[in-house]
């Protein structure tokens, strides 16, 4: 009988850490297991990514653990110096020095070299390293080179945010990699233009957004699950995501302030749902604000667990993320999955999974009374709603099948370990 094909990811974050790429290579490691590849997973032991540069002091107990079959390695990993690292980040990203791409690579973290030992203890036929920019990355990088063996980068990279990707030492990692596994048109664009990555080596491959069983998933009573967590509105605006910064969570609470003044859409609750940061009590108290001034409601549903997500998708009538942070946004196509037409900036990956006037509607996040605008022409517009539902059921089946996806997959880690 022949041997497993051992595969190990080097994330910075596993599950039960919550996130696009966690996400990701759980579906993904799930379903290759059934396909009978060994994986094993290689990570940290943080629950955001928060905690290698910032003040996050969750720690996930368990060094070791099978889930679903994964076998699951966290190391700890060093914040001595995070609060220098961090000044001398801030300093690199406006003025270039020698060394400053060092810099930002350090300073991402996580900071523990034991991951190039682990990697060559292990001896994998294949490592995957996700995402780009934290450090864990260039680990298996080394670790692969000094090995010789074959080296897949999944970047996810933000390409709005040039500080921490656009880095002379990831290009480089890139082009010496096997494959770059680019999640949009987009971000390939970007990496073979700014980084100079040969084409040829950089494949467009989504990640595994949808499980099989979630795509054979009916329609769920809406006002029941409404009533599981206390809401008593009509209409529901659902963002469901981190609460970082970056996910302009706080223009999507600006642009309620407009929703509300409407004197037809006074019966509107939003809710954000989703992990909470340090960004979460100022979003708190920005929603209080609103729900005094302008007699709106915001309902907060933090932390939730992951079997609650098809539910609280179902329960909304939009659904709105404005971030242009993501390189791919698996939130999108769930949304579509569940039959939720979505609002979405159109800078950002959204545009190639959100089909203008067909599944959603993009905007420009700046300027606040436009996405106000689509909340309230969506809200007001009930055949609208239906028809951009149809379609999103529809094409995240199209498009989306885990099956299809696996498939592309296996052929890559084929076209690797055979050459």
């Amino acid at each position: 009988m022949a041997r497993k094909i051992r595969i190990l990811f080097v994330t910075h974050l596993f599950y039960p850490a919550i996130g696009g790429v966690e996400l990701h290579i759980k579906h993904l490691s799930e379903e290759l297991i059934k396909r009978e590849y060994e994986v094993k997973v290689l990570t940290s032991n943080a629950y955001s990514t928060e905690a290698f540069f910032l003040e996050d002091k969750r720690r996930i107990e368990k060094a070791q653990e099978t889930i679903n079959g994964i076998q699951v390695v966290r190391l700890t990993f060093r914040t001595f110096g995070r609060g220098i690292l961090n000044k001398l980040r801030s300093i690199a990203c406006r003025v270039k020095f020698p060394f400053s791409d060092w810099l930002r690579l350090i300073s991402f973290g996580p900071r523990n070299r034991r991951f190039i030992d682990k990697i060559m203890v292990y001896n994998p036929d294949v490592i995957y390293a996700a995402p780009l920019p934290t450090l864990n990355a260039y680990y298996a990088y080394k670790a692969a080179k000094r090995m010789k063996k074959p080296l897949i980068i999944i970047p996810s990279y933000h390409i709005f945010d040039p500080c921490s990707f656009y880095n002379k030492i990831f290009f480089k990692m890139m082009r010496e990699a096997d494959i770059v596994m680019a999640q949009s048109p987009m971000e390939k664009e970007y990496l073979a233009k700014e980084g100079a990555i040969d084409p040829e080596n950089i494949i467009i491959l989504p990640p595994l957004p949808l499980k099989e069983h979630q795509l054979e998933s009916g329609r769920k009573n809406k006002i029941q699950i409404r009533k599981r967590y206390g809401i008593k509105e009509s209409f529901i605006v659902l963002y469901l995501g981190q609460h970082g910064v970056h996910k302009k969570v706080n223009v999507v609470l600006e642009a309620m302030r407009y929703v509300w003044q409407h004197m037809d859409m006074q019966d509107v609750a939003l809710v954000i749902a989703g992990g909470t940061t340090d960004n979460t009590d100022l979003l708190k108290k920005q929603a209080s604000i609103l729900e005094q001034t302008c007699n709106g409601k915001v309902y907060f549903i933090d932390n939730f667990p992951a079997e609650e997500k098809e539910d609280i998708f179902q329960m909304s009538d939009i659904f709105i993320c404005l971030s242009e942070m993501e390189s791919f946004g698996i939130v999108f196509v769930e949304a579509l999955n569940c039959g939720v037409p979505v609002i979405a900036s159109k800078n950002s990956v959204a545009r190639y999974i959100v089909e203008e006037s067909e599944t959603g509607i993009l905007v420009e996040p700046g300027t606040i009374t436009e996405v106000a605008g689509a909340i309230i022409e969506l809200l007001a517009d009930e055949e609208m709603r239906k028809r951009f539902s149809k379609n999103a059921r529809r094409k995240a089946a199209e498009n989306y099948h885990p099956q299809r996806i696996l498939d592309k997959w296996e052929d890559v880690i084929a076209n690797v370990t055979t050459n």
